[in-house]
C-alpha cells in the first residue's frame, strides 16, 4: 500500500532530513520511492541519495517521501547525526492507510553552543546530494573534493567558488580540491 510519509522534529514539527530504512517482518529492506533496493557500494558506481553501512541499506530523505509498505508489521530505523536520538520501532500499517508521520527528537543542541560538525573529505556525490546527506547526518559542512583519478575527473565541473547552502543556512557544501 502506497503511503505519503513525513519525518518531523518532535519539538518543532518542522520537516527533518534523515537516514531512513523500512524493513519487513522478515528483515527485507523496503526503500522509499526513487531509492534503490540494491545499493551498489563499488567505487564510483552508485552515488545516489542512498548508503550501505556494512550489509545494511538506508535512504536519505528530505523529510517527505513515498513508500509502498505491506499491511501489518514493518520496522523503521531513522538517524540524524549525534544530536538526535536514533529511532528503531515497529509500525503497524492499517488497511486503507495513506499517511505516515514519523517523529525524531533532539537530545542535544551543540550548534547553539557554537559547535560545527563537518566531513572534510567527500568524493563522488553531486553537490545537491551531498547537501541532503549532510542535513540527514546532522553535518554543518561538507568539503566535496574535486579530483582526478587517472582519466576520470570528478566534481571538477561543480566548482563554483561559492558554497551551496541549505535554506535554513545551517548546512553548506563547498566543492574544491
Amino acid at each position: 500500500m502506497w503511503l505519503h510519509g513525513q519525518v518531523v522534529d518532535r519539538a518543532t514539527e518542522r520537516p527533518m532530513p534523515v537516514r531512513l530504512a523500512f524493513r519487513s517482518k522478515e528483515g527485507r529492506y523496503i526503500p522509499p520511492y526513487g531509492h534503490r533496493t540494491e545499493i551498489n557500494d563499488g567505487w564510483f558506481q552508485d552515488y545516489g541519495a542512498d548508503v550501505k553501512l556494512m550489509d545494511t541499506s538506508f535512504a536519505y530523505v528530505d523529510g517527505a517521501f513515498q513508500v509502498e509498505l505491506p499491511v501489518g508489521e514493518v520496522y523503521v530505523e531513522m538517524t540524524k547525526g549525534f544530536e538526535y536520538k536514533a529511532v528503531r520501532r515497529r509500525l503497524k500499517i492499517e488497511p486503507g492507510q495513506r499517511e505516515l508521520k514519523l517523529e525524531i527528537g533532539r537530545m542535544s543542541d551543540r550548534r547553539s553552543q557554537g559547535w560545527v560538525s563537518a566531513d572534510t573529505h567527500v568524493h563522488f556525490l553531486s553537490p545537491t546530494t551531498a547537501l541532503l546527506e549532510a542535513q540527514a547526518e546532522g553535518l554543518n559542512l561538507i568539503n566535496l573534493l574535486a579530483a582526478q583519478w587517472g582519466d576520470l575527473f570528478t566534481n571538477v565541473g561543480d566548482i563554483t567558488n561559492e558554497p551551496l547552502v541549505s535554506r535554513d543556512k545551517e548546512t553548506m557544501v563547498w566543492v574544491g580540491s
